[in-house]
């Protein structure tokens, strides 16, 4: 069995390599962060790659010249932020479960602690988790009998409920896994108190995802593979909507799909949007 020295050896000996990762704590334990000249490009489901030192000292993925590039799912936190004051104005205690050995988790919590005091808002810990006059709970890998303690407790207290995203599993290489829905479930039956939605299918994030980018609705996409999730916000929020068939949706259902579960396009995967997009373009032009 080849040793994580070994993958970093054969990885870095390999002429043109390009790493395209997806797996941090490999690629952290192999050291290939360590090697200044190896491209890499980030494509999962991270916070920031600065927060776990994969750049190389002195690098800035920012700026041209580097040796690392992609894209990071990181939320506006701060728009997220405004949302929550917008729907609690009174609001000043936010309670966030997250677990402190999870680095997405904690590059979020950090990020929170210097936003919300300039919101006159502030996150509430663990041990004083009764105080939270507002729970709000995204996806936990971590999620567990305590957490689900925690944010009873706290919802019993009288605290609102906000909420992500319902997402009832996500697919990974070797099929799905349980998402965000089924934890939110397990706190709304325990507790009785259905959380409010700001993420995916509400409208608000849809809104939200347009206002932060200055375009109008009517102009606007929303490429998903979840007809009750991505493609139900889409159509809430006046997008149009392109379901891609390497997840959760085959042809059939989108085709059987309700009006508002509907799709306006489906495509095999994403590979094939750029196409769709010149015939777009062309047709536009006559």
């Amino acid at each position: 069995m080849a040793t994580l020295r070994d993958i970093r050896r054969r990885i870095v000996s390999v002429r043109n390599t390009r790493q395209i990762t997806s797996a941090m704590k490999m690629v952290s334990a192999a050291k290939l962060n360590r090697v200044p000249k190896l491209p890499q490009v980030w494509a999962g489901k991270f916070a920031q790659p600065t927060e776990r030192t994969f750049i190389h000292k002195g690098g800035d993925p920012m700026k041209p010249g580097g040796n690392v590039t992609g894209m990071s799912d990181l939320s506006p936190i701060a728009k997220h932020l405004a949302l929550i004051r917008e729907i609690t104005p009174d609001a000043t205690r936010i309670g966030v479960p997250y677990n402190p050995g999870e680095a997405n988790s904690v590059v979020v919590v950090k990020e929170l602690k210097q936003l919300l005091p300039k919101m006159g808002m502030t996150l509430v810990e663990a041990d004083h988790a009764s105080e939270a006059e507002v729970v709000v709970m995204g996806k936990d890998p971590n999620f567990n009998m305590q957490t689900l303690d925690v944010v009873c407790q706290t919802i019993w207290n009288g605290a609102d409920f906000i909420v992500t995203n319902m997402d009832p599993k996500v697919p990974t290489a070797t099929g799905f896994i349980p998402a965000t829905g089924p934890m939110i479930k397990a706190v709304a039956y325990a507790t009785g108190k259905e959380p409010l939605v700001t993420g995916k299918p509400s409208r608000w994030a849809g809104e939200m995802a347009m206002k932060a980018l200055g375009v109008a609705p009517e102009h606007g996409a929303v490429v998903g593979d979840q007809l009750e999730q991505d493609i139900r916000m889409g159509k809430e929020a006046g997008l149009f909507t392109i379901a891609v068939l390497t997840g959760a949706t085959t042809a059939e259902a989108a085709a059987h799909a309700p009006e508002a579960l509907r799709p306006d396009l489906v495509l095999p995967d994403v590979n094939y949007l750029p196409q769709w997009l010149d015939g777009q373009l062309a047709a536009s032009r006559g």
